[in-house]
């Protein structure tokens, strides 16, 4: 294969990794307003165990029952035997409520990052929501991922 070959293909395989990511879950036996002050509460203030927040903004559309939300995070990764490595990982995605019976959240990263990183974030998001708000993540649904758009 031919060097600008082997670039595109290596192009083509970034690209399949690095798409939107979606998942979406059903938050039984809670109200929409219930919900919804949840995922704004923990949207403004994420908690982390091994990254630190450097910069979150978050944008609330009230009209559509959707946050945007812009994270930078570091973290310094220690490895035995090597310095330690810093990390930065930046975070774009969007909240969407739907005020159904019972409520369900979409979330979606927009930024390019790889898709299991995305779902790691999405999966960390939904699991602060449901602490919040109390809830047994065996008891509330999760849709499968909707997967690279």
């Amino acid at each position: 294969m031919s060097r600008r070959g082997r670039a595109f293909f290596l192009l083509g395989i970034l690209a399949a990794l690095a798409g939107c990511t979606t998942q979406s879950s059903v938050f039984k036996d809670r109200s929409p307003e219930q919900v919804w002050t949840a995922l704004i509460a923990v949207a403004e203030d994420p908690q982390y165990d091994k990254w630190v927040v450097v910069d979150n903004n978050v944008w609330i559309d009230l009209v559509y029952d959707r946050l945007e939300v812009q994270r930078t995070l570091k973290r310094d990764l220690h490895r035995t035997g090597s310095s330690p490595q810093r990390e930065t990982q930046e975070l774009e995605f969007q909240i969407v409520l739907e005020r159904t019976q019972p409520p369900a959240v979409t979330v979606t990263v927009r930024n390019a990052i790889i898709r299991g990183k995305a779902l790691m974030a999405i999966d960390h998001f939904f699991t602060e929501v449901r602490d919040l708000l109390y809830i047994d993540p065996e008891v509330s649904s999760q849709t499968a991922a909707a997967g690279a758009k």
